[in-house]
Order: C-alpha cells, then sequence, then structure tokens
C-alpha cells in the first residue's frame, strides 16, 4: 500500500512541475512561408524545409533558427528569425493548470521555457540582390585582394549590443546604436577619452582574408567574369581588378531567447585597377550583410563575405558599367609624330650599349629602354610608367650607359600595347631604326640590352631566339626563348647585325616554367604610337 501511495505523490509532484502547458505544446510549429519566385528554395539551419512563392513549413522552436533564401539568379540571403510570440495555446493550458491541477510549480517554470513562444506565424523573405553576370561585351574581373586596416595589431571594429525587437532588426540596430551613443556622450563628459569599440576577443585573429576572397572569386567564375579560355595568354587588357579596403567592422550583437545573431556593417572602399595597377576608379564600401545565428566571438567570416558580395554586385551592375565596356584595340588617335630618321645606326651587338638606357622611376622601379632616332627618342614600355592612377603617369629619368642621368619627358604612349616613348636632350651616337614592316623569319637568334632585376646590372646582354609569331586580342606578339627578368621590360630585341625586331614585353610565371619570354614586334610599335620618320 506505501508503495502505491509513493508513485501517486512521485507523479503528481512530476505533474506539478511538467503540467499540460509543457507536455502538450508541440516542439515544432507550422509557419506559412512567402517568397518572390516559384523556384527559390529556403533552408533553415542548412536544411531544406520549403520551396515556391508560397507555401508551409515545421520549424523547431528551441532557439533562433537562420534561415537561407536561395534564388536562380539572385545572391543568396540570411536571415534569422526568432520564437518571439507568447503562445495562446501555452497561454491556455497554462490557465488549466494553474486552476484544475494547481499548477503553481509548473507554470512558472513553463514561462521560462522556449515552448511558451512561437515565431510569427507568416513570414515573406524579399530577394534584393540580383545577379550582375558578365556580359558578351563587357571585360572580364578578377579580385586582387581584399584588405584589412590594422590599428594596433587589430582591425578598427564596434561592438553593437542589442536587444531582439519584434518589430524587426533595423529597430533593434537603431536602439542598440542610440545606446552606444549615449555611452560616450557619458563617458566624454566624465572626461574619458571616446574609446573604440572592439568586438569580443581578437578580431584580427578570427578574420581569415584567403576564405573571404575564395568566395568572392567562385562568385565572378560562377557569373562568367573570370577568363577560363586560356591558362597563359589571357586578355589582361580586357580585364578589370578590384580591391576590397575595410576600414571599419561594426558587428551587432543580437540577444534573443534562447540564443543570439549577428549582423555586420562594413566601412571602407572599392577599387578598381587595370592591368598596370593603375587606379580606374573607386566606390564607398558601406553595406549590410544578412544575418547569421551564431555564438562565436569575434567577427564573422561568412558576414563579412556577404556584405562584401552584395555591395560588389551592385557596383557591378550601377557605377562600374562604363569601366567593363570591352574597348577595341586602336591604335594611337593622336596626329602622326614625325621623328628624325637615325643617321648613325646600331650594327652589332657591342654598339647596342651606346643606344641602350635604364629607364628609372622616381618613387622606385626601373625598366629598359633604347633609342629610335639620334637626338633623343626613346622606346619603353608603358608598364615600366605606370602610376598609381589613369590620369597621372610616374616621374621617370633615363641612365645613360655612362651612368650619366637625365630627366625624361612622356611624350605618348598606348596601354592597349604596352608601349611609350620618352624623350630627353642628348644626342645618341647611335640609334635602332623602328621599321614598319616585319623584319624577322621563322627562328631567329636574337639578345636584348638592359638592366635585369636591378639598376647596377645595366647594359648587361642576354641571348634568345624568336620561336613563334602569336595573334591574339588583335595585338601580334612574338615568342621568345631566352631568359627575361624583372627590369628587362622595354628593353630592344635585335639580332647581331643590330636590326631591331621587337622589344621585351614580359615573361610566363610559374613554378617549373622557364625561358618563355614575349615581345611587342617593331611594326607593331610604329603603328601602335602613329610614328613616322
Amino acid at each position: 500500500m506505501r508503495n502505491v501511495v509513493s508513485f501517486f505523490l512521485v507523479a503528481l509532484l512530476l505533474f506539478q512541475s511538467t503540467g499540460c502547458a509543457l507536455l502538450f505544446v508541440p516542439n515544432q510549429q507550422k509557419i506559412s512561408i512567402t517568397t518572390e519566385h516559384e523556384d527559390a528554395k529556403v533552408y533553415a539551419n542548412q536544411l531544406k524545409v520549403a520551396s515556391g512563392k508560397k507555401t508551409k513549413a515545421k520549424l523547431y522552436k528551441g532557439k533562433p533558427q537562420e534561415i537561407v533564401v536561395q534564388t536562380p539568379g539572385y545572391l543568396d540571403e540570411s536571415h534569422v528569425i526568432v520564437p518571439d510570440r507568447f503562445s495562446y495555446l501555452f497561454l491556455g493550458l497554462g490557465v488549466f493548470d494553474l486552476f484544475f491541477t494547481f499548477g503553481l510549480i509548473s507554470v512558472p517554470v513553463g514561462l521560462l521555457s522556449w515552448k511558451a513562444y512561437n515565431y510569427d506565424s507568416k513570414k515573406h523573405f524579399r530577394t534584393h540582390y540580383e545577379k550582375e553576370a558578365r556580359g558578351e561585351k563587357q571585360k572580364f574581373m578578377q579580385l586582387a585582394g581584399v584588405d584589412f586596416k590594422i590599428v594596433k595589431n587589430n582591425i578598427p571594429s564596434t561592438f553593437v549590443p542589442c536587444e531582439h525587437h519584434k518589430d524587426g532588426v533595423r529597430r533593434a540596430m537603431k536602439n542598440g546604436d542610440d545606446q552606444l551613443e549615449k555611452e560616450i556622450q557619458r563617458k566624454s563628459k566624465r572626461g574619458i577619452e571616446a574609446i573604440e569599440y572592439f568586438a569580443p576577443k581578437s578580431n584580427y585573429q578570427s578574420i581569415d582574408p584567403d576564405k573571404i576572397a575564395r568566395k568572392i572569386g567562385r562568385y565572378l567564375k560562377d557569373n562568367q567574369f573570370v577568363d577560363t579560355s586560356s591558362m597563359f595568354l589571357q586578355d589582361r587588357y580586357n580585364t578589370v581588378y578590384s580591391r576590397a579596403k575595410i576600414d571599419h567592422i561594426k558587428t551587432y550583437g543580437f540577444n534573443a531567447k534562447n540564443g543570439s545573431y549577428k549582423k555586420v556593417k562594413l566601412d571602407g572602399f572599392w577599387y578598381f585597377h587595370n592591368q598596370y595597377d593603375e587606379i580606374v576608379d573607386s566606390f564607398p564600401l558601406r553595406e549590410y550583410s544578412g544575418e547569421r545565428s551564431t555564438s562565436s566571438d569575434g567577427v564573422d567570416n561568412k558576414l563579412v563575405s556577404d556584405a562584401l558580395l552584395y555591395s560588389l554586385n551592385e557596383i557591378i551592375g550601377d557605377d562600374l558599367k562604363e569601366h567593363l565596356e570591352i574597348k577595341e584595340v586602336d591604335n594611337f588617335s593622336g596626329n602622326p609624330l614625325k621623328i628624325q630618321k637615325p643617321a648613325r645606326l646600331v650594327s652589332s651587338i657591342n654598339e647596342s650599349g651606346i643606344a641602350c638606357v635604364t629607364v628609372k622611376r622616381k618613387d622606385g622601379g626601373h625598366g629598359s629602354g633604347f633609342a629610335i632616332s639620334n637626338d633623343g627618342y626613346i622606346l619603353t614600355n608603358f608598364h615600366v610608367i605606370a602610376g598609381k592612377t589613369i590620369d597621372k603617369q610616374a616621374e621617370v629619368s633615363v641612365l645613360l650607359g655612362d651612368d650619366k642621368e637625365l630627366k625624361a619627358e612622356i611624350v605618348r604612349f598606348n596601354r592597349a600595347y604596352d608601349v611609350a616613348l620618352l624623350k630627353v636632350k642628348h644626342n645618341f651616337e647611335k640609334a635602332f631604326l623602328l621599321n614598319k614592316e616585319k623584319t624577322y623569319d621563322g627562328l631567329t637568334e636574337i639578345f636584348t640590352n638592359g638592366a635585369p632585376e636591378s639598376i647596377e646590372l645595366g647594359q648587361t646582354i642576354t641571348q634568345g631566339m624568336i620561336i613563334k609569331e602569336r595573334e591574339q586580342f588583335g595585338r601580334t606578339k612574338i615568342q621568345l626563348s631566352m631568359p627575361v627578368n624583372s627590369g628587362n621590360s622595354g628593353g630592344p630585341v635585335f639580332d647581331e647585325k643590330g636590326v631591331l625586331h621587337g622589344m621585351i614585353k614580359s615573361k610566363l610565371l610559374g613554378y617549373t616554367i622557364e625561358g618563355i619570354g614575349f615581345g611587342i614586334p617593331a611594326f607593331e610599335i610604329y603603328k601602335s604610337l602613329n610614328i613616322q620618320y
């Protein structure tokens, strides 16, 4: 008899501590989900829960749910929904517990339980970011990098604690910003210097720039902005290089029932370069990410990636359109430049040093060059004189074979062909003749005279061969089998009799690649700069 009484007492105690509300309120909730597209798919914590424009889905109520909406032709967008509506079913069963089962324990316990709260029964998810796929007449694009401003071994960041608000994240963010501003003003009135609010722990260690860059690289590749037609001979003239510079990260941390979530805002700039690393244009980077359910400290890489993608996608579709238009490879559009034909020509390898110079940049770096007239006209590559922006080239001088340094004037250039014409006040004893016709045929033994790697190595002669002529992107290149090093750019390609066949341009780089270089034929230089003797 005692055992039966004990059993009923224990059962009554358990029922008192749980009650009908905790026992009969379901763990899941069915909600109505609407999107803007029939082919949209909705994922909750990486599991597909719905698809189409209008559907219903069952979600567990225990904590904030991370929702990702994937729509073909649009960027993925992430949201967090929070069970913040009090459950009327729980309320009704709680009243029953209180008056009919004397649930003095179960009702207070239940009010603290996640079962007492529901999601909003109707959720609509909009799509904001239509993907900007590359058009047939648009340039390619590559990501040059994602840079973060570093101050005292950390990224300038503000962490804004927010309380989740039923009216949405914008209201919660505004409340958090207002509270942070009051805190800063309060400290200022007390004579305390306005402090920089950093995200929990070290956000510098939590950021992975390479991981972020890979995600943006996948976006560019998936939308045909990456040239996959060739591994080596890509059209760099019709490629734009993008670089993000992030100066500040603001992380909003939302406290919600049974969990938390985050959202970030990035401040900085997008810079867009051409193949010579000249800045073509720049645009402010001020973008919010989606939301993510996370309890990790520091700045979230996924949220940073999403904000960068949203910003880049918008710039490509609007502000950058003019710079993405493919431009035809033209010769110099100005009037013909008549220069004096050399009266005394280089006629041997030994005499090449008389006409060859080192082109020295005022801001550091150097290249090679050579005279094509006795009165001081010099050819080099455009990338040797390229500046930081497209409207201002570098200040350059030239070093003669006797180390005499002369100030050089940039006369004209052609970016598409990577050629530039300089002028110095000097009479060259001998010069190369720039032919307007092709001067080589098949395999041709050639030489170059330049300053490989260092100015101290000026007047270094290197031997090789012209292997093949290649036509690509409306331009002619000559493939060279010879060592080409940094500093050789702009040097002459000539034979043992001093006949000029072209100019050194570049080399192939790679772990197993050796001795493959490229030059610009002399006749292409003649046309591209519109020079006439």
